[in-house]
């Protein structure tokens, strides 16, 4: 099973019947004791999730945005609230948090999924950030949420989308006209030796049994289901003649450990022990593209900036709400100025002075790149120092740039 949904549903059958289930998913938050007293045959070939969710983590800090909006999908089964807890957790590591959480419905329980998918959209335009998370989807979910963001423009250069592994492995199968207009988002997936003998045999006969496409290279599924045939092969191999009963062959389930196409097969607490190399693709042109820049590992990190390694080679992904004539860039000078030659206004006059100059050959310069940059002066500013920083930090008003004359 590749959905967490999908493996608790046929779990519970393999607990009933004592039949070892084997899942590529797992609970974000739920104790190993917890997983083994209620699906006591279920084996993981995942790990947890505070690896991806520190994956993203740095993502978000490579692109120096210091809130995300977070996306999920509930369910019955799993809610997804332990995932966005560990994300929050990993996000505080780099100075940034969750400004918002988009719970979405189980896509089943909707009556009219378009029109509320839209109306919960509608509700982040009013958000400062600009960067969008979905951490958990079904393929339905996925179709409605990204066609109907192309459709309010959440989806332009000014947003950076970011999916987790379970979505990017979904992209093969996402309508054509929702991935043409998924065109920039980023998506996680693992890294995996490719140049090891047994990975170019698999890879030949794979592409022999898929003539039809144009280019075919297994994905991280296809790799972790020959791994998984692996598993129970060779434990029936180890108990030859002697099988016993279901019990049994999930002891030597178990005890694997050999090098698969995945990478390393070694089980801890029923599921998977190793770290994986993970790695960001990009949509473009109706298809994944690797972005070149170094895989990541909780140790290694990036050795290079997000922003020098885009897959087009520029750097038009924004993370914040460009302003605009109905929501303008809010200028705030403080009511007494110390220096004239800094800064100088009357309640008739307009300010002049060199901070004023240099506010304006400033936005002069990013004006081309951020659409003119609208801005109004508000002159009402009367605090300390740690006032102001306390101001900029917390974002009281939307896009306030001050200037602060000693």
């Amino acid at each position: 099973m590749e959905t967490w949904q999908e493996a608790a549903i046929v779990a519970d059958f393999g607990a009933k019947f004592q039949i070892p289930t084997i899942s590529f998913s797992s609970p974000p938050l739920v104790s190993s004791s917890s997983m083994q007293l209620r699906w006591p045959f279920l084996i993981q070939m995942a790990q947890n999730q505070s690896g991806q969710m520190n994956f993203i983590a740095d993502i978000v800090h490579g692109f120096n945005s210091q809130k995300v909006i977070a996306i999920y999908e509930d369910s019955p089964y799993s809610s997804d609230s332990g995932m966005v807890n560990l994300l929050s957790e990993a996000l505080e590591k780099v100075n940034s948090k969750v400004e918002y959480r988009l719970v979405l419905p189980p896509f089943t329980s909707l009556s009219d999924p378009k029109g509320f998918v839209l109306d919960e959209l509608l509700k982040l335009l009013q958000l400062k950030s600009r960067v969008f998370i979905v951490l958990q989807a079904s393929l339905p979910m996925v179709n409605h949420l990204f066609r109907e963001a192309k459709k309010i423009g959440l989806l332009e250069k000014e947003s950076t989308w970011i999916i987790d592994e379970e979505i990017t492995s979904m992209l093969d199968y996402v309508d054509t006209s929702v991935l043409s207009s998924m065109e920039g988002v980023m998506g996680i997936e693992r890294n995996y030796f490719t140049s090891s003998s047994a990975y170019i045999q698999f890879l030949e006969n794979f592409q022999d049994e898929n003539t039809d496409t144009v280019e075919s290279k297994p994905g991280s599924n296809t790799l972790l289901a020959y791994d998984s045939i692996s598993v129970v092969t060779k434990a029936l191999e180890k108990m030859n003649t002697n099988f016993s009963s279901s019990k049994t062959l999930l002891e030597e389930m178990l005890s694997s450990n050999f090098n698969g196409l995945s990478g390393n097969i070694r089980f801890k607490e029923r599921q998977l022990s190793y770290t994986p190399m993970l790695r960001v693709i990009k949509v473009t042109n109706n298809a994944k593209k690797h972005i070149e820049f170094d895989t990541w590992t909780p140790k290694l990190k990036f050795s290079r900036s997000l922003k020098e390694s885009t897959s087009d080679g520029t750097t038009e992904t924004k993370t914040w709400k460009v302003p605009t004539d109905a929501n303008p860039l809010k200028v705030a000078l403080p009511r007494n100025p110390a220096f004239d030659n800094f800064l100088k206004f009357s309640q008739n006059q307009p300010p002049t002075g060199f901070c004023i100059e240099l506010f304006k050959e400033i936005r002069e310069i990013l004006s081309g790149q951020y659409s003119d940059l609208p801005y109004e002066f508000y002159y009402d500013f009367n605090g300390s120092y740690d006032a102001l920083l306390d101001r900029v930090i917390d974002e009281v008003n939307s896009f306030t740039l001050y200037f602060f004359v000693s």
